[in-house]
């Protein structure tokens, strides 16, 4: 609930006013003065939005060190007493996105920055190692353009066969090597309204791509992960729900609220990871997977009170089934964003 500032009269009307008042007496205004520090502000927004209060500073102990504790008592109804398993997820979710955006970012610098040799011994820049490998790609394609009758002069409109789109390829390198054309005029010349629709997608796309800075690809296809993520938090409770069947009591909303936790936690831990691994250059990969099945074990023995074996078994068929559902999603994700960007 927003924080009620109250003052000791209306800034409406002037009427003066008693501590109780909610509104003023005469006009009906609300009885609260905007007139406060940035820090007041910020400290409001971060409680209302986020819930930065005594319910958040309850639920990180039993959140990072309870495995399944907070999700037992939102099952049994105590769910004003810790933060809200949403907000929870959104907060840890918007940091960990981008976290990993600037660990890709700072991977991608690094390649560009590395120094490897050349044929002779030399030492290259990262760039011009980055240069090299293109300068013997287009050597490739400048001897599939010749044999290929000076593809740069090609009818693309008379080339809808099976190598239609090789011939475009090598078209469109002549056209970036060449360095006289922009990724509108490519897409303009190279795509026409006699090839398929899906041909003038795919070439539309990959022009774009490809005239694109490596960071920004990546850092959409990001974005576009973290919303994929959102979407497959109501089948992981699907699939607990289906592991779980025999479990009548539990609905699937409490399965949701499970999952929701989980992978918050699992947020966590990533997030944790990638600045260590910014910061001090430190991988902790293998721990931090060690980690998390430590915790999703005594959260899925806690929660569902089974035993030691059964929770084992429960959580490898877990993995079998969400894990194949991940990957296919992420396929997915990638397409559809490289079809969008």
């Amino acid at each position: 609930m927003k924080t009620q500032r109250k003052g000791e009269k209306c800034l409406n009307c002037g009427e003066l006013l008693l501590p109780e008042d909610n509104y003023c007496r005469v006009c009906g205004q609300l009885n609260d003065d905007p007139n406060v520090s940035f820090g007041t502000l910020l400290f409001d927004f971060l409680s209302n939005y986020f819930s930065l209060d005594s319910r958040f500073s309850r639920s990180v102990v039993p959140f990072l060190f309870r495995p399944g504790y907070l999700t037992n008592r939102f099952i049994e109804g105590k769910r004003v007493s810790f933060a809200n398993p949403i907000r929870l997820y959104l907060i840890i979710s918007v940091i960990y996105f981008f976290l990993l955006s600037l660990a890709v970012t700072d991977l991608t610098d690094t390649f560009s920055n590395a120094d490897m040799e050349d044929s002779a011994g030399n030492r290259l820049e990262g760039a011009q190692v980055l240069d090299s490998l293109e300068s013997a790609f287009n050597m490739e394609i400048e001897t599939s353009a010749e044999q290929s009758n000076n593809m740069i002069n090609i009818d693309l409109g008379d080339s809808l066969n099976d190598s239609a789109l090789e011939q475009v390829w090598l078209k469109y390198r002549e056209m970036k090597k060449s360095g006289q054309y922009s990724s509108a005029d490519m897409i303009d010349q190279l795509v026409s309204e006699q090839q398929p629709w899906w041909q003038q997608l795919l070439i539309r796309q990959y022009i774009r791509i490809d005239n694109s800075e490596v960071s920004s690809v990546t850092s959409y296809l990001i974005k576009n992960a973290s919303i994929m993520m959102f979407f497959l938090l109501p089948i992981f409770a699907l699939v607990l729900k289906l592991v779980y069947v025999r479990r009548k009591h539990l609905l699937y909303f409490h399965h949701l609220i499970h999952g929701i936790h989980l992978h918050s936690f699992a947020f966590v831990l990533f997030s944790l990871s990638i600045l260590m691994s910014l910061v001090w250059s430190v991988d902790v990969d293998v721990y931090r997977v060690i980690l998390l099945m430590v915790y999703l074990y005594f959260s899925f023995k806690r929660v569902y009170q089974q035993g030691y074996l059964k929770t084992a078994a429960k959580l490898i068929t877990l993995f079998l089934l969400y894990g194949g559902i991940f990957c296919f999603a992420l396929v997915i994700e990638v397409m559809i964003s490289l079809l969008i960007f």
